[in-house]
């Protein structure tokens, strides 16, 4: 559960194909995925409540030489989300600082969600349900490199780009994972965010027919969005014909990002990416 730093702007079109038309997503398939699937969400990390699971994890020296960190970690705080960072690509085009502002924002919450996991006091209840209202409030999920007109950035339009879609997952699953730790009102709000960052945008590509490039994009752009998008849906939405629905997209669409491997098993993107996309398909 990690946001990944490696988003280098020249991949966002290597690889591509011109946009086509979304295919129309089948609802005999819809309906068929719905009855392979389980009644409630599920998600790949467990929640709190297996503490069989967590416990093992708790014992690994890795777990306690982490658990040391926290205190250190809150001491700073969550990175502020700041303005003129974000906008600094749309004048300068630096990225660097705003790519790393907000991979830090998100992994702070996840960080936090581990180790209340781990322990089980709620001793970081408080503090990550203020980073997750923080992080609902932030209008742009998107790296600033992928908002360039700063419509995302306005809230005039929604844009699922590689952030939006891991950053979208790791929230879905922290709900998942710590489940009644999290008050209603804060669940709401993130799932109100998830929603519109989200869902909904996904939603608009089929529905007017205008789909996100990287639909058909043939490299790991098509597969880690669609990983994000249907482990997003996995682990909040409570409708098992809603969650198909994201199945059946990721279904219709993931050839493309296989298409983007030789015979060879070799990337077009090189070795550097090979397991970022591959490990999504």
């Amino acid at each position: 559960m990690r946001l990944h730093s490696i988003f280098f702007f020249f991949f966002f079109c290597l690889g591509a194909l011109n946009a086509a038309l979304p295919k129309p997503i089948i609802p005999s398939r819809v309906a068929e995925i719905a009855t392979m699937i389980p009644d409630n969400p599920q998600a790949i990390s467990p929640s709190y409540k297996d503490r069989d699971a967590w416990k093992n994890i708790a014992d690994m020296k890795e777990a306690k030489m982490f658990i040391k960190t926290l205190p250190a970690l809150i001491a700073k705080g969550q990175t502020p989300f700041v303005d003129s960072i974000y906008l600094d690509y749309s004048k300068t085009g630096r990225r660097e600082l705003a790519d790393k502002m907000i991979e830090s924002r998100g992994n702070y919450l996840f960080r936090l969600v581990f180790a209340e996991c781990i322990e089980n006091k709620g001793t970081y209840i408080p503090e990550i349900e203020k980073a997750i209202i923080s992080l609902c409030k932030q209008t742009p999920w998107t790296l600033s490199a992928h908002d360039k007109d700063l419509k995302t950035y306005y809230g005039k339009e929604m844009y699922v780009d590689l952030v939006v879609a891991t950053f979208g997952f790791g929230l879905a699953e922290s709900l998942f994972m710590l489940d009644d730790k999290i008050s209603p009102r804060v669940r709401e709000l993130a799932l109100s965010a998830l929603h519109n960052k989200l869902f909904a945008p996904i939603q608009n590509c089929i529905t007017t027919g205008i789909p996100f490039n990287w639909f058909t994009y043939k490299n790991n752009w098509n597969s880690v969005c669609l990983a994000g998008i249907v482990g997003a849906a996995n682990a909040v939405i409570q409708d098992k014909n809603e969650r198909a629905f994201y199945i059946a997209f990721a279904e219709q669409y993931h050839t493309y990002g296989i298409d983007g491997y030789e015979d060879d098993g070799y990337c077009s993107e090189g070795v550097g990416y090979y397991n970022y996309g591959f490990r999504s398909l």
